[in-house]
Formats: structure tokens, C-alpha cells, sequence
């Protein structure tokens, strides 16, 4: 991530956080959905200092340490489900 996960909940509409966190969980990773929806509500609180942002960081990495992590992720759903990638016309 650019800036990290502090950064991005910021910077994001609700619109595109819902978008995310709707993503992360249609590929199998509700517990970044979670920690989106945890952060924004915590910042929404007023908690918003270098401890935090790197925890959430942390918490983060613990699930998607890599890029590989989120292709595994596409992967699995894509051969799991492959109508779901359907193309349109």
C-alpha cells in the first residue's frame, strides 16, 4: 500500500470504502473488510496518532503481507466460482 491503511481510509469516499471493503470480502479477506470498517470508526472517534496508523499497518500485513496474497485470493474465487467473472458484452 502507498500510504497505508490509515492514509487510504482517509482519502476514500464512503463509496469507495464500502467498495473495498465489499471487494476484500467477495475475495475471501473479511478480516481486511473488518480492520476498513474498524479503522474508519476509530478515526470517526477521534483516534488518529503514530501507534495506531501503525498498528493498523501491521494488522494489515498480517493478512495481505503481498501482492501474492491478493492474487492468491482472485485465484482461489476465480477457480471456485468462475461465473462470477463472466465477461459482458
Amino acid at each position: 500500500m502507498n500510504g497505508g491503511v490509515l492514509n487510504a481510509i482517509e482519502t476514500m469516499s464512503d463509496d469507495e470504502r464500502k467498495s473495498a471493503c465489499d471487494a476484500y470480502a467477495f475475495f475471501g479477506l473479511e478480516r481486511v473488510s473488518e480492520l476498513l470498517l474498524d479503522a474508519k470508526a476509530n478515526i470517526d472517534r477521534g483516534v488518529d496518532d503514530d501507534t495506531y496508523e501503525a498498528k493498523l499497518d501491521t494488522d494489515y500485513r498480517s493478512v495481505v503481507p503481498d501482492d501474492a496474497r491478493l492474487y492468491s485470493a482472485f485465484a482461489a474465487r476465480f477457480h471456485a466460482r468462475p461465473t462470477d467473472f463472466s465477461a459482458t458484452d
